[in-house]
């Protein structure tokens, strides 16, 4: 198995952007109620907001 690192520099700002403008429920998430609803760590909402996510493929030789 390789690991592979995918960068996608615009899309933290997208997220910031739909947490900004964006209501569910009524009100708008926090960074803490995004992550409980998505099942992930606050970490890992990080490095998505950062643009950095880790992508393991299995690659066939």
């Amino acid at each position: 198995m390789n690991k592979y690192i995918i960068n996608f520099e615009n899309f933290g700002a997208y997220i910031a952007y739909l947490q900004r403008t964006c209501e569910v429920d009524g009100r708008r998430l926090s960074n803490q109620e995004i992550c409980r609803r998505a099942h992930i760590s606050h970490n890992t909402y990080a490095d998505i907001k950062k643009g950095s996510i880790r992508d393991w493929l299995l690659t066939m030789r």
